[in-house]
């Protein structure tokens, strides 16, 4: 493929927006909807290539095992290597259009999600978040819930559990925000597969581990209470 280079520019223009809103209901109910990512992108000029060969593998055919004359072709490493070319030349992409235009949606994302505050023991509270990537036939949909618990201002902690069209996970995160430095730990972990009789575990387990310590400048935030005013007639 030649490269013009007195043609140099934008090859197209693209546009998206978020859109989002909450709502709450009373003191324990909140609700939240987005959508990200909503959009398009533009080419314009654009050079098609498509792999058009095809390659079919049925065995290895009369494979010598001696250096014979007559039979040399057939050596094993002499037919890997044929395999390996043919490969290689099925995955060059050839030129089958130029000069055209396209214009396709971006990956929009679709989250709702509601939070929940008991109301005995107001820094506890439960969410739950549906995600929704809309691609095409890589549309996936994910539902998580959680357990959310702050027991003193220095120090937070939050259980999850989702459900997707990849499987299932579950997630613990903790977080300690003293004043001048805020440190994090977080694990994600892949459901595993059980043996029904036993409880035994007949997949591969998974751990992903995150951790992290951001330092924090300036006054502490403050958190605001309300006070009410009783007056006697």
């Amino acid at each position: 493929m030649d490269f013009d280079d007195d043609n140099i520019g934008p090859t197209g223009f693209s546009m998206a927006i978020d859109l989002g809103a909450t709502y709450r209901l009373n003191d324990e109910w909140s609700f939240s909807a987005s959508v990200i990512d909503l959009g398009f992108i533009s080419w314009k000029n654009t050079v098609k290539g498509a792999m058009t060969k095809s390659f079919e593998f049925d065995g290895f055919n009369d494979v010598a095992f001696k250096d014979a004359d007559d039979n040399k072709e057939n050596k094993l490493d002499n037919q890997v290597d044929r395999i390996v070319d043919d490969l290689a030349d099925m995955a060059k992409f050839d030129k089958v259009g130029e000069g055209m235009n396209r214009t396709t949606a971006l990956a929009a994302t679709v989250h709702l999600g509601a939070q929940y505050t008991l109301p005995a023991y107001d820094r506890l509270n439960f969410g739950f978040l549906s995600t929704t990537r809309i691609q095409g036939v890589n549309t996936w949909t994910e539902a998580r819930i959680s357990a959310n618990v702050a027991p003193i201002s220095l120090f937070e902690a939050s259980l999850n559990y989702a459900l997707s069209n990849f499987g299932s996970t579950a997630g613990l995160m903790l977080n300690f925000h003293p004043r001048g430095f805020n440190f994090f730990l977080a694990a994600d972990a892949p459901m595993c597969k059980y043996e029904p009789a036993y409880l035994a575990p007949i997949s591969r387990a998974q751990v992903n581990v995150n951790l992290g310590i951001n330092f924090t400048f300036g006054p502490k935030h403050k958190r605001k209470y309300k006070t009410v005013e009783v007056q006697s007639l």
